[in-house]
């Protein structure tokens, strides 16, 4: 049996895998989003791909292309965000410029990957 797939904005929705777990693979989808798509089209929660009607997949592509910034404006928000904390010199914005973990985790044994990244860089 083969494996069909349902693309949408360059990523391959798998359509073996239940509804709610394939849209987080696009990229600003969350939980919490993926909940709120469904419920507003009224599929039921354990809801497959492989049963759903083409009716109801333009309306999930309509719901999700308004509701939706594209990628590279998403990614450029996050970039410009982090900027601003660099620029104001907080704490967290400290912490990103050194490379190191923001988000109170421990840096003495863990965060070997960012400090080998670091080391790489300069």
């Amino acid at each position: 049996m083969q494996n069909y797939t349902f693309s949408f904005r360059n990523h391959e929705l798998s359509i073996e895998r239940e509804l709610r777990a394939s849209l987080l693979k696009i990229y600003g989808v969350g939980l919490t989003k993926t909940i709120i798509f469904t419920s507003k089209i009224g599929l039921p929660y354990p809801y497959f791909l492989k049963n759903m009607q083409a009716y109801y997949y333009t309306i999930l592509i309509c719901l999700i292309n308004n509701c939706l910034l594209s990628e590279v404006k998403a990614k450029r928000f996050v970039d410009l965000r982090i900027k601003r904390l660099v620029d104001l010199k907080t704490y967290k914005g400290r912490r990103h410029f050194l490379r190191l973990p923001v988000r109170g985790q421990r840096s003495r044994t863990n965060g070997r990957t960012m400090k080998r990244l670091q080391i790489k860089n300069i």
